[in-house]
């Protein structure tokens, strides 16, 4: 039996590599949801240095600055790879609540875009007061969410 499940694996990741990595990912987001709704915390995000791929495929747990999608009408966009903790943004939409450096913001804003093909244009008008950015699992797409402080969110 485990030999079949493993020889059915190898199939599916040779022939089916995309749709292996997006059910993998829809499964390890599925499981974090479950556990940070258990522990009744707010999800985590942490903001870390300014940079551009170098900084990026750190892999650090943190968030980094793009450099490149600095734009003249756009807000600093912050993304870490979904395999390095940015995929805990791809099941919100607008209305979660998060905690950035212990600061809590909600997401106002969700834009999704196709990989290599977008470009900081594509980013003018979100909303928020900062932009988190990742990959989708097994799919050529990014997600973008607007968010900004809880207060501010609350005095419009």
């Amino acid at each position: 039996m485990l030999l079949a499940v493993g020889a059915a694996v190898l199939v599916a990741v040779i022939f089916a590599p995309s749709e292996v990595e997006r059910v993998y990912g829809e499964t390890k987001i599925a499981i974090a949801t479950v556990q940070t709704e258990a522990s009744g915390t707010l999800p985590h995000v942490t903001l870390g240095v300014p940079g551009d791929e170098r900084e990026l495929d750190r892999c650090d747990g943190t968030f980094t600055e793009m450099v490149r999608y600095e734009n003249p009408g756009t807000v600093s966009t912050w993304a870490a790879h979904n395999n390095c903790g940015g995929d805990v943004i791809l099941p919100w939409e607008v209305g979660q609540q998060l905690s950035i450096d212990g600061v809590t913001y909600a997401v106002v804003d969700v834009r999704m875009l196709p990989k290599r093909v977008a470009t900081s244009d594509d980013l003018i008008g979100i909303q928020g007061e900062l932009t988190l950015q990742t990959c989708l699992y097994g799919q050529q797409m990014m997600k973008f969410v607007g968010v900004e402080k809880v207060s501010a969110t609350a005095s419009r």
